[in-house]
């Protein structure tokens, strides 16, 4: 039986600064462990997202919005709706653009070690791999009663040249752990943010999902 949450304020991420850090969960708020258990919970996550991407050359930000879906087996699908129509599919071993017209850009990840590793650690995420995460990366935990937040800063010398650091954030309910927010972080100052909403859990990839996975 499928289960939707409506995301709660954004607000709520930005109160976790002063909490303590992982290991140490704030009275009431959940540790790593049962946050990455209850994400692994669901194996197919549907829902809408805003994106922001900010570059350290330029103030301007610019956002886009659209569709999601994460899939603990596969990887993340971002469907963008507006300014530019297109599908962007981060999967476990490649990534891939693809334009309403057809054309497809697309990049092995044995290729780019850096996102190999960005692969690598979300899905460990996903999937209640916590010995994988931290062996790829430190990770920095923060949570209370409204919410929880982990910074992840990869390991990899190679890797750190380029990225910073991944946050993901969210909020605990009933059996479900909500991440409804991701943001990379690169060396050179620029970012991504990703504010996911309007989640529907459970059930399974659509047709179309699963060719996209297996571009």
């Amino acid at each position: 039986m499928k289960k939707t949450i409506f995301a709660a304020a954004a607000a709520v991420l930005f109160a976790l600064a002063a909490l303590p850090l992982f290991g140490e969960p704030a009275s009431g708020g959940p540790s790593l462990e049962q946050v990455a258990k209850l994400l692994a919970n669901e194996k197919v996550v549907h829902g809408m997202f805003k994106m922001e991407k900010s570059s350290a050359a330029s103030k301007k930000v610019l956002k886009s919005n659209g569709f999601f879906v994460i899939s603990s087996d596969n990887g993340i699908i971002w469907k963008t709706l507006k300014p530019v129509k297109g599908i962007h599919v981060m999967a476990r071993d490649f990534s891939v653009s693809m334009t309403p017209s057809g054309k497809q850009t697309k990049m092995d990840a044995s290729e780019n070690p850096i996102y190999l590793q960005m692969a690598r650690l979300t899905c460990a995420l996903w999937t209640n791999d916590l010995a994988t995460l931290k062996e790829l990366a430190d990770v920095d935990f923060k949570s209370d009663e409204n919410g929880w937040q982990m910074e992840i800063f990869p390991k990899d010398a190679t890797v750190r040249l380029a990225l910073e650091k991944i946050l993901v954030a969210g909020y605990c309910v009933d059996d479900l752990a909500v991440a409804t927010q991701i943001t990379t972080f690169l060396k050179n100052g620029s970012r991504a943010s990703y504010y996911m909403t309007n989640q529907i859990f459970g059930g399974d990839l659509f047709p179309i999902e699963v060719e996209w996975f297996k571009q």
